[in-house]
C-alpha cells in the first residue's frame, strides 16, 4: 500500500518530492479536467437554432404532402358525387321518354288535352337551359297516394342556382287527375352549366326543338331524343364534365283519338 500524506511528500528528498508531486498533481489534474467535461455537456444556442430550423423544413415537407393528398381525395370525392348525379339525372329522364305517351291528333290539329311533346331551345344567363314537356306513364309519387306508373304530364325545367353561377334543373311530375292544380318541381340535380335537347326524326335530321301541335309535325313525336348536361367540376371556374346519352322513343308518329 502506498500513502501519499502531506508530511511524507513535504519530508521527502528532491528526487523523491518530485516524482510524488508530479504524480499528486498529475492525479489532481485528471480530475479537474473530468469535471470541466461532464459540465459542458449540452446544446449551444446555435446548435438548437439549427435543429429547430432543420425540424420546420421536416414539417412543412410533410404538411404539403399530407395537404395534397387531401386536396386530391377531397376533388376526387366531389367528381363521384357529380357522376353519381349524373347518372341518376340521364336514368330519370331516359325512364320517363322511354315511357313517354302516344299523341292525339284530330282532323283539325291537335286536341285541347292531347298527348303532345313539346321541346324549347331556352337560355339561362348565356348557358344553354332547354326545357322539355310530354305526357308519359312514369308518373312517381311521392306522397304515398297514387300508382307509380300512372298517365301525367311530365316537365323539365331549369332555373338559376343559389351560387349564380350555375343551373339547376328540376322535374315536374303532374298526375291526369290533378291537371290544373298547382305545379310543383323536384330538385333533379344541380351544379350544371348547360342542358341541352336535341330532337331526330325518322330521317335522322336533327333539331333543336320540337312541337308535336304544330301544323308541320301534325301530331308526330320525333324518333329520339339525346340529352346532353354539362357539369362544372367543382372547385374549378371552367372544367366542365359533359354526360350524353339518347333515347329511342317507343311513341313515334301518331294516332287517332280513341
Amino acid at each position: 500500500m502506498i500513502l501519499f500524506g502531506s508530511e511524507k511528500v513535504r519530508g521527502a528528498g528532491p528526487k523523491g518530492d518530485g516524482l510524488a508531486a508530479q504524480k499528486l498533481r498529475g492525479w489532481f489534474r485528471l480530475g479537474t479536467v473530468h469535471g470541466t467535461a461532464t459540465g459542458s455537456d449540452g446544446f449551444t444556442l446555435v446548435e438548437i437554432l439549427v435543429a429547430v430550423f432543420i425540424f420546420s423544413i421536416v414539417v412543412s415537407a410533410l404538411y404539403g404532402a399530407y395537404s395534397s393528398t387531401f386536396r386530391l381525395v377531397g376533388s376526387t370525392q366531389k367528381q363521384a358525387d357529380v357522376y353519381q348525379m349524373a347518372r341518376i339525372a340521364m336514368e330519370r329522364i331516359s325512364e320517363d321518354l322511354e315511357a313517354v305517351a302516344p299523341p292525339r291528333w284530330q282532323g283539325e290539329g291537335m286536341e285541347e288535352e292531347s298527348h303532345s311533346l313539346f321541346g324549347v331551345d331556352g337560355q339561362e344567363d348565356g348557358k344553354e337551359a332547354d326545357s322539355l314537356r310530354f305526357w308519359s306513364r312514369a308518373h312517381l309519387s311521392f306522397s304515398g297516394s297514387g300508382s307509380r306508373g300512372g298517365l301525367s304530364i311530365i316537365s323539365y325545367a331549369v332555373q338559376g342556382a343559389e351560387d349564380g353561377k350555375t343551373l339547376a334543373l328540376y322535374r315536374v311530375d303532374v298526375p291526369e287527375q290533378e291537371q290544373g292544380e298547382s305545379e310543383r318541381g323536384f330538385l333533379l340535380c344541380n351544379g350544371l352549366v348547360g342542358v341541352n335537347f336535341t330532337y331526330f326524326d325518322r330521317e335522322g335530321e336533327l333539331s333543336d326543338s320540337w312541337d308535336s301541335t304544330s301544323e308541320s309535325l301534325q301530331g308526330e313525336f320525333p324518333a329520339g331524343v339525346a340529352v346532353e348536361l354539362d357539369f362544372l367540376v367543382p372547385d374549378s371556374d371552367a372544367k366542365v364534365i359533359k354526360f350524353r346519352t339518347a333515347v329511342i322513343l317507343p311513341s313515334r308518329g301518331n294516332r287517332e283519338k280513341d
